[in-house]
Parts: C-alpha cells; structure tokens; sequence
C-alpha cells in the first residue's frame, strides 16, 4: 500500500511539472499567434504532442489516486475520469472539453494541421484544485 501510495503522489508531481510546460507552450503559442499570421507547424506538433502527454498523465493521475482510494475497477482512461467525476475530483464541462481536443489530435492521422483556434483550445484542467 505504501508503494502505491507514493506512485500516485509521484505521477501527480509529474503530471503538475507537465502542466507547467503546456501552460508556456499555451503562451508562446498566443504570442505567436498574436504577431504572426500563423503557427509555425514544428511549434503546433510540440504542443499537441505536450497536451497528449499531459492528458496522459492526468488520467493515470486519477487511476492511481482511486486505486489508493480503494478502487479497483479502473481499466481505462473513461474509467478513470468517470470515477474522478464521481469522487467530485474534476469538473465535467472542463474535462468533457479535454477529451474531445484529446480525440481531435489523436484521430488526426493524415497529418493535417489542427486549426489555429483548436490548437487555443488544448488545455488539460488542473487536478485537486
């Protein structure tokens, strides 16, 4: 129990130093966007690749910390975030709005570019807030 408990206390400090990152992608990616007519493609799949990754750490946040809570259930990143809603740990709105941008990046196989105003929306919500 122990181990677990310091597993999910460590991936959470992950996923909070992986937040960080996104929210100076985020703000580069405003300011770029603010003086040029466009984003650079290389910048755009930085950030989507530091969103996915963010995303990642956040369910496996919530697997763990229900794990610790006892829950053994949890198979999949809707599990998890379905158990995080029930346990008030998440707000719905902002995470149902994470998984649609989640399925967006994740679903574009062919390379195309993400508009400009869905890369705006590529944020990961806060955990324990």
């Amino acid at each position: 129990m122990v181990q677990q408990d310091i597993r999910w206390i460590q991936r959470f400090s992950n996923y909070r130093k992986a937040l960080a990152k996104l929210s100076q992608a985020m703000a580069i990616m405003s300011e770029q966007l603010a003086f040029n007519d466009g984003v650079d493609e290389l910048l755009q799949e930085g950030m989507i690749q530091r969103f996915e990754y963010t995303h990642e750490l956040a369910w496996k946040v919530m697997k763990d910390y229900a794990e610790y809570q006892g829950y053994t259930d949890i198979r999949s990143s809707r599990d998890a975030i379905r158990k995080a809603l029930e346990m008030g740990l998440i707000d719905d709105k902002q995470w149902t709005e994470t998984i649609e941008a989640r399925n967006l990046t994740s679903h574009n196989h062919d390379n195309d570019v993400v508009s400009e105003e869905k890369m705006q929306s590529l944020n990961t919500p806060s955990l324990f807030d």
